[in-house]
């Protein structure tokens, strides 16, 4: 058929199931902008902020577990998404980014792939209008291939608004399989030999739908089950589930040096910000690593096997063959269970004490706050957390079943939380979505107020306000004492406290969001009520300690 190279591209959105653009466009994407109007399946959200878009099109690819399309503008624009885009690419979240430029005969023309490279898997442009398919195409498929990330696509305006016989076929992601029976033999006699066997699971579980063969793996051998990520990949209050892993917690770092056997699973096993020495396991200590993602292989660990497919498929072999061979008797894994809900219990026992002791503080405590908040939210809810420096408090108090019910921010850049609540809302239909999100990761991307107001989506932003970088303090602490060897805090934070305090309410009131500052616990349930029932965006202050 006879088309324009920009409604080839429109096309080519549809083949693949994009039904949301997200962007902020420029001079250059003029001709994307007069199309994109002809074709109804496809709803812009105007952004007035690159970082926004780049986290709505992050969320949406999290929530629908599939590249999404985030359209950027030339050199300018496209830099201001970087950083979200660096965290996309580190840690493996499927996007589609375009920019567009100008004619290339334009001597001011930046080379916009080398600019994208360090950023994308796979970075490349277009200049003609029967380039655009074959190019989408490969854009989708590279970004939904493991490693998955995000990809980068230049258009010209020769390739947008050139006219050629164009055919649009959709992209079809390549399927993964499970490992050797020789290997699967092998981890099961490793399972049968070992006395403490652990099981660290992460996101890429979560991503591969894993999560029901992770439980029945677990409940089988009795595993406590520790969870090193930023998605849900094993139910968060279930009996065997101990924590969520650190090499920060010297009681978890513990229980791992006492194992003779740990199972990795989808996880970046022991990542942190802090070098603490290249092994980190004990020498009696075995460990079974697998994963879908293939460059996580060997990251920090030597491992004893290695094994790289579809974890759906994975698990359930070795479900299998633990059902043909599986030395321990029910008995047996009846304790083994009993021992790690002990373990459960004692951990949420000290968790609750340490609480209670800033329980009725007059500034609420993070804790209180998110006890209260986990009371009131509906059934099938999705949680976007941007919580950065009160994730603990965030994850003790709020529980999740299913991989569904709550996304993180992960990586290294702040400034995700407020795109990303707007990004899964758009991708979730009617599901109730709701954000936390620390006040100073909100107030790199705060543009998006505007763009929830502007378009109508009905999300909650809970904004905890710590009146500092809580975050930092967190970090330098540990620093201090893990690898200065300081014995004592210094209790010295320069820069990183707002005496200046944000107010986010007044903010989003200026660009059109309906906001209330909150300072006493007992007001959370009723606002969060009337926000969720107004069937409009609303953001909720919370007004928190931030003390350590």
């Amino acid at each position: 058929m006879r088309m324009t190279g920009k409604r080839a591209l429109m096309e080519c959105l549809k083949a693949e199931g994009i039904t949301n653009v997200y962007g902020n466009p420029g001079t250059s994407e003029g001709p994307i902008m007069e199309e994109i109007v002809n074709h109804k399946e496809l709803r812009y959200l105007l952004t007035l902020q690159e970082g926004v878009a780049t986290g709505m099109a992050e969320a949406d690819a999290r929530v629908n577990n599939k590249a999404s399309f985030l359209s950027l503008h030339i050199d300018s624009g496209l830099v201001n998404g970087f950083s979200l885009m660096n965290d996309a690419y580190t840690t493996s979240t499927p996007m589609v980014v375009t920019s567009a430029t100008y004619d290339v005969r334009n001597l001011r023309n930046r080379d916009l792939v080398e600019l994208a490279r360090p950023f994308t898997k796979w970075s490349t442009e277009v200049t003609l209008p029967d380039q655009v398919p074959m190019v989408m195409r490969k854009a989708f498929l590279e970004a939904n291939t493991h490693p998955k990330g995000p990809v980068f696509v230049a258009f010209s305006s020769n390739a947008l608004d050139g006219v050629s016989d164009i055919d649009i076929y959709p992209s079809t992601p390549p399927v993964y399989g499970g490992l050797e029976k020789n290997v699967i033999q092998e981890i099961n006699k490793m399972i049968n030999n070992a006395n403490k066997p652990v099981l660290v699971v992460g996101d890429r579980v979560a991503e591969d739908n894993a999560l029901d063969e992770a439980v029945i793996f677990a409940e089988k051998v009795g595993l406590p089950v520790y969870i090193e990520g930023s998605n849900i990949p094993f139910p968060t209050n279930h009996n065997q589930m101990i924590g969520f892993h650190t090499i920060r917690n010297q009681n978890q770092r513990a229980i791992l040096d006492e194992s003779d056997l740990i199972l990795s699973v989808g996880a970046d096993l022991f990542s942190d910000w802090f070098f603490e020495g290249d092994v980190l396991i004990q020498k009696h200590t075995k460990l079974v690593y697998l994963d879908s993602k293939p460059d996580s292989q060997g990251n920090r660990q030597p491992s004893d096997i290695t094994g790289l497919g579809n974890l759906k498929e994975i698990l359930k072999q070795i479900n299998s063959s633990l059902e043909e061979s599986f030395d321990l008797s029910q008995e047996e894994v009846k304790n083994r269970i009993i021992a790690v809900k002990k373990i459960k219990d004692e951990n949420d026992e000290i968790y609750d004490e340490n609480a209670k002791k800033n329980w009725d503080n007059k500034l609420m405590s993070p804790d209180r706050a998110m006890y209260e908040l986990s009371k009131c939210i509906p059934e099938n809810t999705l949680i976007v957390n941007d919580g950065i420096s009160h994730r603990g408090s965030i994850m003790q108090y709020m529980k999740f079943d299913k991989t569904d019910e709550m996304i993180s921010g992960r990586g290294g850049s702040i400034g995700w939380g407020v795109g990303a609540t707007l990004g899964a809302k758009c991708a979730s239909g009617d599901r109730n979505v709701i954000g936390i999100i620390g006040d100073g990761s909100a107030m790199m991307t705060v543009q998006g107020y505007w763009t929830a107001a502007n378009d109508n989506i009905p999300c909650v932003f809970i904004v905890l306000n710590n009146q500092s970088y809580r975050i930092l303090k967190v970090n330098i602490d540990y620093y201090r004492q893990s690898v200065r060897k300081e014995e004592e805090k210094s209790g010295l934070y320069p820069y990183m406290d707002f005496p200046l305090v944000l107010n986010h309410t007044e903010i989003a009131k200026s660009m059109g969001v309906e906001a209330v500052r909150i300072t006493k616990p007992t007001e959370i349930s009723k606002e969060v009520t009337n926000a969720i029932n107004s069937k409009k965006p609303r953001l909720i202050e919370l007004m928190i300690d931030g003390n350590l």
